[in-house]
């Protein structure tokens, strides 16, 4: 591949943004400003990749150099040292422990609004090793989706199991839903890092209104041509209105 082509390949694929938050093949719409866009992954890159504990973490350990970066001897120095390895520690054991996993998801074509709305997951393990702490889609759902409870975890997952799993959304608003790329992810040992496998995109997701359907109709019965319409009525050829029902 040439330079020119792969940096127009590099290029397209930055503003087409970070595919476990957009459908693959699917541009963005309207003004792609390059700040948002790298504002757009950064966010992807810690949606998959942090957890909550770690983040913070982080965060501490960045206040705590910036702290001691004053003078090496102050003992913040070897405080942040010491977090810091055990971030990259956490990194290095979690990916060894990685989940080796298949997922696949299924999600209906369409739901009411404010009800709930049934995912199904086939999770498989390929690998000849454990998986512990397994959590199935932990990336971050669109705006006015709600899981109500909460993450799906599996504890252990032994060589070649298969397991089936079962969560529940509920849409807050009416509308069509792209789901983030179906994940696989899990933090262990430390639970500030995770490493893990995405699946194959489903369709966007119809949210449409509630509705009540009618049990029973109640048509009177009576005279058929209401007053004065019913010479209208032998006229051929003309559009009449509607005028009563059969018995």
């Amino acid at each position: 591949m040439s330079p020119l082509r792969f940096y127009r390949d590099l290029r397209r694929r930055f503003y087409d943004g970070p595919a476990v938050f957009n459908y693959p093949g699917r541009r963005l719409k309207g003004y792609r400003s390059p700040n948002i866009m790298i504002a757009y992954w950064v966010q992807a890159f810690g949606a998959i990749y942090f957890t909550q504990a770690g983040f913070f973490m982080l965060a501490l350990c960045w206040l705590i150099l910036l702290t001691a970066s004053v003078s090496l001897e102050m003992p913040l120095y070897f405080f942040a040292f010491g977090l810091s390895s055990l971030y990259l520690a956490a990194i290095a054991v979690g990916w060894w422990y990685r989940p080796r996993v298949k997922l696949q998801r299924v999600v209906p074509e369409s739901a009411p609004v404010r009800s709930p709305i049934r995912l199904d997951y086939v999770l498989t393990n390929d690998s000849h090793r454990t998986a512990w702490q397994v959590m199935v889609d932990t990336v971050m759902l669109p705006r006015w989706l709600k899981r109500p409870a909460g993450l799906v975890l599996v504890d252990t997952m032994a060589p070649g199991a298969v397991l089936r799993l079962t969560s529940h959304l509920v849409a807050e608003k009416r509308g069509e839903y792209l789901l983030p790329l179906p994940a696989a992810d899990s933090a262990f040992p430390f639970g500030i890092w995770r490493w893990g496998t995405r699946g194959e995109p489903n369709k966007p997701l119809i949210v449409y209104p509630e509705y009540f359907p009618l049990a029973t109709v109640r048509l009177p019965i009576g005279q058929r041509y209401q007053p004065g319409q019913r010479v209208v009525a032998q006229q051929h050829g003309t559009a009449t209105e509607f005028h009563g029902c059969l018995p």
